[in-house]
């Protein structure tokens, strides 16, 4: 219950920075991705356009290989049962989340993350941060999305030595006594 002042140690340690250009703060957040770091995020939308600029930087430094990359048609229901599609390239490397839970098939979480090892044309191979390596079917299980950065609410029950938050102020419900604890204890 003492937000002010934990916010008031991180930024007294110099952890705290502002930036009030949209472009230029996500920007400067996806600069901080590492395999080790989790980047968290507000809103979809803000996710999704790390998620870009980090995916971006990883193929010109040829850390995703082109070569092999494929282009799928994931399939999910968020959180509120409304279905969305999308096409995403993945490539060997690419950092995942899982947007629904299954037991049955493949016993992973909602929130999960992994890293595709392997590309095929139906299927993708991804290694579990529990270690397992599974084989999708994507026409079975579709709701995947790159997870280079996640929301808060897609965070809780991870556990990162190194937290960088991209917090949009403009949302104040986003910025709430909640979700800033979220976003500090993922630490």
């Amino acid at each position: 219950g003492r937000m002010r002042e934990s916010l008031d140690l991180l930024d007294g340690a110099g952890k705290l920075e502002e930036r009030r250009d949209t472009l230029d703060r996500r920007s400067s957040v996806a600069k901080n991705y590492d395999a080790g770091t989790l980047i968290l995020t507000g809103t979809k939308e803000s996710r999704d356009a790390i998620n870009k600029i980090i995916r971006g930087n990883l193929v010109r430094k040829g850390v995703l290989a082109q070569k092999g990359a494929r282009r799928y048609a994931l399939k999910w229901k968020d959180e509120d049962g409304i279905r969305h599609s999308a096409s995403r390239e993945l490539a060997v490397g690419e950092r995942v989340t899982f947007l629904e839970n299954e037991y049955k098939l493949y016993d992973i979480r909602n929130g999960e993350v992994g890293m595709v090892t392997k590309t095929a044309d139906k299927t993708i191979s991804v290694r579990l941060e529990d270690g397992r390596e599974i084989s999708i079917e994507v026409a079975r299980y579709g709701a995947l999305e790159y997870g280079y950065a996640l929301t808060t609410y897609k965070s809780q029950g991870q556990t990162y030595d190194r937290v960088v938050v991209e917090a949009d102020t403009r949302f104040a419900h986003l910025q709430d006594q909640r979700n800033c604890y979220v976003q500090i204890t993922r630490a």
